[in-house]
């Protein structure tokens, strides 16, 4: 323990002490998480990290702080250090949706792909942050101030300002080695820390040589102006198709770093990932400009002011203003049509591509209609939410995927994300017909501290019995309530008898109802179970194996000879006919 706080030697969840390393995952279900992480070295060459992992609502779930052992550790290297102790953390703790800060230029370039690491340690750091990142079932990266970070920060600083003691009676220390910093232009991660430039109003920093040559040479490369074409197009979809158009430039200029300025704030935060695209088309403009960003070795984004970007904006204005000026006799320029793309399901090869759905975490693209039609399917089939191409084991996500879906089938898919947040054992149902709420029976309150089963609906508010799953009641017990309300069970009666009519099966942990028209017995269920279709034993448990079908077939019967030839047939005849000659031959003579 360093003044109070757990040490990187025994971490602890906050406000739940416990010897030992973690008691247990926490109740985390299908909410987002946030992990702040932060790793310094001081003047001293001594690095160390605080980790802190805030819960949907912005409470402490968890931190933890050290030190970090080596010698000649970067801040570079201190930063992704941090980051892997907190991901591993919060994967031991069961969470499953996971959003990342940081407030390094270079460190967020790092795990979001747009920085490619060229030591063989610094690869390594990477390459385990982004295994780590593949046991959550999504995380994001976004780009802060140092201020947003502040308390992950101030455990990071107490863990290095306590590692410094004063020597006793020891020859004195030689003089360490001035920091290094790493520039985010040059990408020289061997520059002293008093050789970088602070930028005063936004904090970014760079080498004194880059600083120098960008205010010299700040001379006109490219430039271009024109319509854009749509109607009702907005600011926003305006900005963004500046964007886009401008990185397809200076990508085909053959450019591989490249810092992008905005003076548009929600501009700024939809393509740093701080803000997520409620709209489809302006999802897909997104899309297409962080596609466009992955072809340059580095790229930046940075806030600035109006003036900042003045050439910009005096062109887009030229350009506004020359739409509406009295046209010429030239015939005006037709636009340039839509690039096409084909739709691995439909194979339909005239979709325009800003109508192309892509699969985040796989990349494989459809039009957005076959989308649809897949997602729909699978909900109705009960099925898990994957990628449509074949044996693509990507899941889709629901915010991504929300757009496209009408609002019936968005709240089924919002309904079994809740299903399958929580246990089967801990489901419970609301037995109000008009009800029906799915509730977990940990979380639910209790209004009568005496007993034990008795529970409140969380929203209709009616009281049940969580022994039986009927309404509460009061004297009497669970059997006698059952005895004397015998129509309370007539629909699961029903129930049960179509399924027998019907040859179902109720899977035996998560109680679902299976229908299965033909095939192998040995089936799967949606939860995971596997188990006899036949017998409703768990799979390869009783005789029916492999080889077995459903429904059962009748056994064949034996198949009739084969008929006689044909000169035996005849033959046959002869015999007869011979046998009525004789037999009428030897009436009339006798």
């Amino acid at each position: 323990m360093v003044n109070g706080f757990p040490t990187i030697d025994g971490p602890t969840p906050a406000g739940k002490p416990s010897s030992d390393k973690h008691s247990g995952k926490i109740d985390v279900g299908h909410h987002m998480y946030s992990l702040y992480f932060k790793g310094l070295v001081s003047e001293d060459s001594l690095a160390g990290f605080g980790v802190a992992i805030l819960g949907q609502e912005d409470e402490l779930v968890f931190q933890m702080k050290g030190p970090i052992h080596g010698s000649d550790i970067t801040v570079l290297e201190a930063e992704l250090s941090a980051l892997k102790r907190g991901l591993t953390e919060a994967a031991d703790l069961g969470i499953n949706h996971i959003t990342i800060y940081s407030d390094n230029h270079p460190t967020h370039d790092l795990i979001s792909g747009r920085l490619v690491p060229k030591e063989n340690n610094m690869a390594l750091l990477v390459n385990d942050v982004q295994r780590i990142r593949g046991r959550f079932s999504s995380s994001f990266t976004i780009f802060v101030s140092r201020c947003s970070i502040k308390h992950a920060y101030k455990l990071a600083r107490e863990t290095t300002v306590s590692e410094i003691s004063i020597p006793m009676d020891t020859p004195p220390r030689r003089a360490k080695p001035a920091r290094k910093m790493t520039c985010a232009i040059c990408l020289d991660d061997d520059v002293n820390a008093d050789q970088m430039f602070t930028v005063d109003k936004c904090g970014h920093r760079f080498c004194s040589e880059c600083v120098k040559r960008h205010i010299e040479e700040d001379e006109l490369v490219f430039q271009m102006k024109g319509p854009i074409h749509g109607s009702d197009i907005t600011v926003l979809e305006a900005e963004l198709s500046a964007l886009k158009r401008g990185l397809t430039e200076a990508a085909d200029l053959g450019i591989n770093h490249i810092t992008i300025y905005s003076d548009n704030h929600p501009t700024h935060d939809l393509i740093s990932g701080r803000l997520v695209p409620k709209e489809n088309n302006m999802a897909l403009l997104v899309n297409d400009v962080q596609r466009i960003r992955g072809r340059f070795s580095s790229s930046f984004t940075i806030f600035v002011s109006r003036c900042s970007i003045k050439h910009a904006y005096k062109l887009a204005r030229e350009t506004t203003v020359s739409e509406i000026s009295i046209p010429m006799d030239t015939p005006p320029r037709r636009a340039k049509p839509a690039r096409k793309m084909t739709c691995a399901i439909c194979l339909d090869d005239d979709v325009n591509a800003d109508q192309m759905f892509t699969v985040d975490k796989c990349g494989h693209r459809f039009c957005s209609e076959c989308v649809k039609r897949h997602i729909e399917v699978r909900l109705l089939e009960g099925s898990v939410m994957t990628c449509p191409q074949f044996r693509c084991k990507s899941e889709l996500n629901f915010n991504r995927c929300a757009d496209l879906l009408t609002p019936k089938l968005r709240e089924i898919w919002r309904q079994r994300i809740r299903e399958n947040s929580i246990p089967f054992e801990e489901r419970v149902y609301c037995p109000n017909p008009k009800c029906s709420a799915l509730m977990r029976v940990t979380e639910l309150s209790k209004l009568n501290k005496e007993s034990a089963v008795r529970r409140c609906c969380e929203k209709c508010g009616e009281p049940f019995c969580t022994n039986c799953k009927f309404q509460w009641h009061d004297n009497l017990s669970c059997d006698d309530f059952k005895i004397m309300h015998p129509n309370l069970r007539e629909s699961e009666l029903k129930l049960h008898a179509l399924a027998n009519q019907k040859l179902w099966r109720q899977c035996g942990k998560c109680q679902h109802m299976i229908e299965l028209s033909k095939g192998c017995v040995l089936v799967v269920c949606r939860c995971g179970h596997k188990f006899c279709y036949r017998c409703g034993a768990n799979a390869r448990s009783c005789t029916h194996g492999l080889g077995h079908v459903f429904p059962p077939q009748p056994q064949q019967l034996e198949s009739p000879p084969p008929p006689p030839p044909c000169w035996a047939q005849c033959l046959c005849w002869l015999f007869l006919l011979l046998f009525v000659f004789f037999i009428s031959v030897g009436i009339k003579s006798s």
